[in-house]
């Protein structure tokens, strides 16, 4: 099969261009230039004849949301979708893909409340409006693509920003909770969220909005615990929300104000997680040379 990918330099772009060259798939990849170019014959030649299109490409949203960041956030995802959509509508039918599979994030949702696919209640801060539009981007796609978008969660890697960042302070017995440690704490390993856009991919029933988390429904301080019992530290801070709030500014609420996410359509069409909860999850990361 082939298979066009955008984002394919990042975290699950390198590791899903590696799965899709394992099973045999010849993978397109698109480059920033070409899907920030205007649809035409280029980027509409590019995808002519591929099966599948994977866009995973967008702008790291854990910074300061100045006016330049937002315009980088909001572009990267919604115009590059929209420039995607208007390509593969320009082709004939005979050459179009048969399916496009699109990242997204659970920050649509609304904070500290349960969210299955079915809930429409998402949040209003500048990180949900633009996953919001970049849904709404892929939306006039034509009838006969299968479309698939994955609500991503924290994605947990040895090279995932998240435990690079917090892997030495917890070895150094400086690890802690956020806050009191409450809020919920969604998440994937790597491997889960690779098998799942390969899944999407081979598995032709596959259609609509995914949560991509896993089963277990963990708290900060769940992580927190793992986390140091992996690594046998102790971890009896408490990182402060002010600190969060002078490193990023609004955006540190996506840290400490997450919502509850449970992957009820994964579940449900008999996707298999290989690390269904934290602990099997950071043993494997902590494990790792």
């Amino acid at each position: 099969m082939k298979i066009a990918v955008s984002g394919y330099r990042g975290l699950i772009g390198k590791a899903l261009t590696e799965g899709c060259l394992a099973r045999g798939h010849e993978v397109i990849p698109l480059s920033r230039e070409m899907i920030y170019s205007p649809p035409g014959s280029a980027l509409t030649g590019l995808l002519s004849g591929v099966q599948a299109v994977i866009h995973l490409a967008g702008a790291p949203i854990l910074c300061r949301w100045t006016h330049p960041h937002r315009k980088l956030i909001y572009d990267s995802r919604v115009e590059t979708t929209s420039n995607l959509t208007e390509a593969i509508c320009q082709l004939p039918d005979q050459l179009r893909p048969e399916t496009f599979i699109s990242a997204s994030a659970i920050g649509i949702y609304r904070s500290e409340e349960d969210h299955t696919e079915r809930s429409d209640r998402f949040a209003s801060h500048f990180a949900a409006r633009v996953i919001r539009d970049w849904e709404a981007a892929s939306a006039e796609l034509p009838a006969g693509v299968r479309r698939v978008i994955f609500r991503i969660s924290p994605v947990l890697d040895q090279n995932s920003q998240l435990i690079r960042q917090l892997r030495l302070p917890f070895r150094l017995g400086l690890g802690g909770a956020i806050g009191n440690g409450s809020q919920p704490f969604p998440f994937i390993h790597l491997h889960d969220a690779v098998s799942a856009f390969l899944w999407a991919v081979e598995n032709h029933q596959a259609a609509g909005v995914y949560n991509l988390c896993a089963p277990q429904q963990a708290t900060n301080r769940d992580f927190t615990q793992t986390f140091a019992r992996a690594l046998r530290r102790p971890a009896f801070l408490s990182v402060p929300k002010t600190a969060l709030d002078l490193l990023y500014g609004e955006a540190a609420r996506l840290i400490y104000e997450s919502p509850q996410v449970y992957p009820e359509k994964l579940l449900a069409e008999n996707f298999t997680f290989r690390y269904p909860t934290l602990e099997a999850a950071l043993t494997e990361i902590v494990g790792k040379k």
